[in-house]
């Protein structure tokens, strides 16, 4: 962004120097235009990184010369904290005293982090351990704190990561530690996207397939997304988040319906995979045989089964009484009536 882009928007007193010199001419220069601020009055420039409009990005190019010139003992608390976090972060080590900055849930670390995550994502990517702080920062805000308000921050940097190269593994699997339904329908914006390798990922991501992109129209895009949707609302309560990872697989799936709570439609408690406990000897029946069906038929049942029972719930208490054969005949002959 140029200074005037700055001044045209409006945000000219929203933006530090050292940002708007980062931002206007470059790193190299912001680091020179510090060093010669201190050198020419050195509490100058201490009041500079001090700024409390100043990025994390801005503070994080400046760290070496901040190291070199000995003068973290009177940095703000901000990056007094920021600096610890990004120690224990890279050096995997707790902080002074053995002082965890990552685990415990202190008020004024998660406003520093969120200050990390926040002004530092628009530089994500600038090198492998700024990435890696993006990533814990991710990942301790959504699991330790249950910052839910991160996650779109968290997909747009897992896109604009795999458009430009890098790695997305572990910021793919703090996102989905969230165990949030919020995740696949942010993720699924983006099977609109004109954008080929946008859609890509997102399919990837949904585990749906991918056939047809280079043909795909805007309005067939939309119906894509608009089908996902869909699937989506029907199966929400009785989504599971698998755990899976590119840790571990070359292809997780990273979220899955629970068929025989959809058929029996018994709500998940939670987001995570749990036994199911019959509550009398027609359920118990009922749930072995429907194991014992084909994954189209179970599908096929459990959604037959979910719509019916939101259409008449009384018929539906009738029906599923009923042995398991006949009830996935009416579906058969039936199913579409319920769509």
């Amino acid at each position: 962004m140029t200074r005037g882009e700055i001044m045209d928007t409006g945000i000219s007193d929203q933006i530090s120097y050292l940002d708007s010199v980062m931002q206007r001419e470059g790193i190299d220069k912001c680091i020179s235009a510090f060093a010669d601020v201190y050198r020419k009055k050195g509490t100058g420039a201490i009041a500079l990184l001090n700024d409390r409009r100043l990025t994390f990005s801005c503070f994080y190019i400046l760290l070496p010369r901040i190291r070199e010139l000995g003068i973290s003992g009177i940095l703000n608390s901000r990056n007094t904290v920021a600096l610890r976090i990004v120690n224990q972060i890279i050096s995997g080590k707790k902080a002074l005293a053995g002082a965890d900055y990552l685990s415990a849930k202190r008020n004024r670390v998660y406003s520093v982090l969120k200050w990390i995550l926040e002004t530092g994502a628009p530089m994500d990517g600038y090198d492998d351990d700024y990435k890696n702080i993006m990533d814990v920062t991710a990942s301790v805000l959504i699991f330790t704190y249950k910052d839910r308000s991160v996650i779109p921050q968290a997909v747009n940097m897992i896109f604009s990561r795999k458009k430009a190269g890098h790695n997305i593994h572990d910021l793919v699997w703090a996102l989905f530690r969230s165990e949030d339904p919020q995740v696949l329908r942010l993720i699924a914006e983006r099977l609109k996207s004109p954008d080929k390798e946008e859609v890509e990922l997102a399919c990837e991501l949904l585990n749906i397939e991918d056939k047809g992109i280079d043909s795909m129209n805007a309005g067939e895009r939309e119906a894509r997304y608009a089908a996902y949707i869909k699937w989506l609302e029907e199966n929400d309560p009785f989504l599971y988040f698998t755990e899976e990872g590119y840790q571990f697989e070359s292809k997780p799936v990273f979220c899955a319906v629970d068929m025989e709570r959809k058929y029996l439609n018994k709500n998940m408690a939670n987001r995570k995979k749990q036994p199911l406990f019959p509550a009398d000897e027609n359920e118990s029946s009922c749930i072995q045989a429907f194991k014992a069906l084909s994954d189209n038929d179970r599908e096929l049942l459990a959604r037959y089964s979910r719509r019916m029972h939101e259409k008449n719930e009384r018929e539906w208490e009738n029906w599923i009484r009923s042995p398991v054969d006949e009830q996935l005949r009416r579906a058969k002959r039936e199913g579409e009536l319920l769509q």
